[in-house]
């Protein structure tokens, strides 16, 4: 078998790496750890350097904030005890508790109520986000977040998709879909 030239550098190399190993380990001293040679390295930096004489009148210790009240975990236990959220049913640790949500109106109206045909509906709104978990399915049009049974321009969310919406008013329907790149949005 022949050896490439780079085969036979990194071969030096690795065979140099390991006789260093070996010299450090044997014969410089076996018995410094890595906190002895910080210290030692740290002394011989200072002693080298010409300082004025300093007197050190008190040491502050450092504000340690990590002490300072009770953890997240502590605190997202405490709130979700006080709400009665039983944490062992909940499957997704990114989607609330249904309990935590405002409760839903139906009659909430984001816009205000209008005679928008379907097309000048579908021009004027957009929508922005989906979200279908267990629970409930959202969706947010134009920055509002909805759910089914709530209202935009007079048009009722009926249905939620995995990538549309489905408002009615007057047996009109009307589908916004989500944009499928960043170049629609």
């Amino acid at each position: 078998m022949t050896l490439t030239n780079k085969q036979k550098i990194y071969g030096v190399l690795l065979g140099v790496g390991l006789a260093s190993l070996v010299v450090d380990r044997l014969l410089i001293g076996s018995d410094i750890g890595p906190d002895q040679a910080s210290a030692d390295s740290a002394q011989a930096y200072v002693g080298t350097m010409d300082l004025p004489d300093l007197t050190v009148a008190a040491v502050q210790p450092i504000h340690d904030v990590r002490n300072e009240g009770p953890t997240m975990g502590d605190r997202v236990a405490t709130l979700a005890r006080e709400r009665g959220v039983d944490v062992s049913q909940v499957r997704d640790a990114f989607v609330p508790h249904k309990s935590w949500l405002p409760e839903s109106n139906s009659a909430k109206v984001v816009k205000q109520s209008s005679d928008l045909s379907p097309e000048q509906f579908r021009i004027r709104h957009r929508l922005m986000a989906v979200v279908i978990t267990d629970e409930a399915r959202y969706v947010v049009v134009d920055g509002d977040m909805l759910r089914v049974g709530e209202f935009v321009d007079g048009y009722r969310l009926v249905a939620v998709k995995e990538r549309s919406a489905i408002l009615k008013l007057r047996g009109a329907a009307v589908e916004l879909i989500l944009p499928t790149d960043q170049s629609n949005q």
